[in-house]
């Protein structure tokens, strides 16, 4: 649920002496339910705090837990103190910037300038509204590097968006015209372009399209001279609307051209074709590097693959946060009584665009990761993310789970997240998986939730009848739909996920091509199948301390019916997915000692 920050509310103020006394009363403060009052500590201690000092690595955990307390909210009001505390966090590389994503659009939609934009009415302030917006130090320093999430601050852009559509065609605009057009491209771009067009823009899109197209298939064609800085305004017009990729017949050409061809917007248009064209290129130049597995003639696993080839998923920029620890210690946290697996082997199985690959590495430095997926399209995204980062001992496999019985190795780890509920037959798969698990090793499981799926499912019912999206115009058109709902109806939370705001996360949230859901005792089930012992759950500490205070026997973390319980009492704790470990039961029949409840921050 988003809440807003309630600035009103009366707070009690400290004299923060350390760091380290800031983190604890703040965390003791969001513990006992005082959201409100541990966020003000935060904000208090870090506004006051030299800058040097609030950036340095002793401010380190009191800026990561106000990241994570500030992700589900909605502010409405930035003081001085404020703004310098979100910049601090959008600059440290340490916080996922994405969890500004959230509070950005709430300030976006609350200032003054936004009221102005929104009027119906042209106004003769629109442009000066429009300027001060998109220079603000958060809007220029944030919005380039999320998915904005927030459903009124989407509607915001789109108006800013057409409004500078407008303002760069005809007379020579101003140059923050354009840097407002090369921002709002950028928000564009990180979505996937999942915001809609009108006819009205369409056409000149069209316009622009024919434009650079013609001069393009000119400099193909070896003509001896093109005034390609021409179509520099076009392309930025078309990159705030979609991919170059997707709308150009000669867009690898624009590989060729040097970005100060471009004139006055050559650095634009510089970041603009590293991103839609230079990188494009080279997922596919990797793509064809891929070594090849085993792909099965399942019909199944061949709609799926074909889903993640059109739309890869997702398509992340930032690495996630990660604890740093080894897989032996790992493994004896989950199964204390249990000598570790001796190999350093960690098998991915459905590793996608490559971000869970890039989360193990972080934690298990020392890991030797086997990472295989479907898609080839996401393995070249995969490669290059892994590349860029320069991620070591990474080995991609082009194939199908259902064909792992080709490898030779078995691993300390299996992760296999998010993938066995689109399999025709999950049992299948996921036995695949417990034949390459080491004897004492461990396996991550992710699947849906049947309770915590209720909106997706109303969300499908709305969009069934018009059958089920897969072009980007018809997803596009499948959002709207589902954004036009009534707050009240059973698939209005949809709209608040990350994934229901971007293409390819849509697609694979509300539209995927199959899948299945499970509950509880389901995945008990399944476990008993395959002589496997549940080690417990993936789940925030929040939640873990609400279930501690419902179920505080010992070992209650590993009881799947008292989870049952917790579930029905609280049917969104799963929203994401059920995230657990597990290990073969022949390796967990030791009695193992009282372990704190849940699976916390782990890999």
């Amino acid at each position: 649920m988003r809440t807003v920050l309630d600035e009103s509310q009366p707070h009690t103020a400290y004299v923060t002496e350390s760091p380290d006394v800031l983190y604890q009363r703040a965390l003791g403060l969001y513990t006992a339910g005082q959201l409100n009052d541990a966020l003000v500590q935060l904000f208090d201690g870090l506004g006051r705090a030299a800058p040097a000092e609030a950036a340095s690595e002793r401010y380190a955990a009191v800026r990561a837990l106000l990241a994570s307390m500030l992700e589900p909210l909605l502010l409405h009001g930035a003081d001085e103190t404020l703004v310098r505390v979100l910049l601090l966090l959008a600059d440290d590389p340490a916080v996922p910037v994405q969890s500004l994503a959230l509070p950005l659009g709430g300030l976006l939609v609350g200032a003054p300038a936004a009221a102005v934009i929104l009027q119906h009415a042209p106004s003769p302030n629109l442009p000066e509204a429009m300027r001060v917006l998109t220079a603000h130090p958060l809007v220029q320093r944030v919005l380039p590097r999320i998915v904005v999430t927030h459903a009124p601050a989407e509607r915001l852009l789109l108006r800013m968006r057409e409004v500078l559509l407008d303002m760069t065609v005809g007379d020579a605009p101003e140059a923050w015209c354009w840097d407002a057009v090369q921002l709002i491209g950028c928000a564009a771009y990180n979505g996937e372009y999942a915001w809609r067009e009108s006819p009205r823009e369409a056409r000149q899109l069209a316009a622009d399209a024919a434009l650079v197209d013609t001069a393009l298939g000119v400099a193909v064609g070896d003509a001896p001279s093109i005034d390609i800085a021409a179509c520099a305004p076009a392309l930025l017009r078309l990159a705030m609307y979609r991919r170059l990729s997707a709308t150009l017949t000669h867009w690898a050409s624009l590989a060729t051209i040097p970005p100060s061809s471009f004139g006055p917007h050559a650095q634009r248009l510089s970041v603009v074709l590293d991103a839609h064209v230079h990188e494009r290129l080279d997922e596919q130049r990797r793509s064809l590097a891929i070594e090849q597995l085993a792909l099965t003639s399942d019909e199944g696993s061949e709609r799926v693959r074909a889903q993640y080839e059109s739309h890869p998923y997702p398509r992340w920029v930032h690495p996630p946060s990660a604890r740093v620890t080894s897989i032996a210690a790992f493994c004896r946290e989950l199964q204390a009584q249990v000598p570790p697996p001796t190999s350093q082997r960690v098998l991915i199985a459905g590793c996608g665009t490559g971000r869970q690959v890039v989360h193990m590495a972080a934690s298990f430095p020392d890991a030797d990761i086997t990472a295989v997926d479907l898609s080839l399209a996401s393995l070249g995204y995969a490669a290059r993310m892994v590349d860029t980062l320069q991620v070591p001992r990474v080995r991609f496999l082009h194939g199908d789970l259902l064909a792992l019985d080709a490898l030779p190795d078995t691993f300390a780890i299996v992760s296999c997240s998010g993938v066995l509920h689109h399999l025709v037959d999950p049992r299948a798969g996921w036995r695949q998986l417990v034949q390459r698990l080491e004897e004492r090793g461990v396996m991550k499981i992710g699947l849906y939730s049947t309770a915590a799926r209720a909106s997706v499912r109303a969300a499908r019912a709305v969009i069934a009848p018009h059958g089920l999206p897969d072009t980007d115009d018809a997803l596009r058109s499948a959002r709207e739909q589902l954004l036009a709902l009534d707050a009240a109806h059973p698939a209005h939370p949809i709209t608040q996920s990350v994934d229901f705001h971007s293409l390819s996360g849509f697609r694979d949230l509300v539209v995927h091509v199959q899948e299945r859901t499970y509950t509880i005792p389901e995945i008990a089930a399944e476990l008993r199948a395959l002589d496997l012992s549940f080690l417990g759950f993936q789940l925030t500490r929040g939640v873990q301390t609400q279930f501690a205070a419902a179920f505080p026997k010992a070992n209650a973390s590993r009881d799947l019916e008292a989870w049952d319980r917790f579930e029905a009492r609280h049917p969104q704790t799963f929203s994401g997915m059920y995230q657990f470990w597990c290990a073969h039961a022949s390796s967990t029949r030791a009695p193992s000692r009282p372990r704190a409840p849940g699976v916390r921050d782990r890999p």
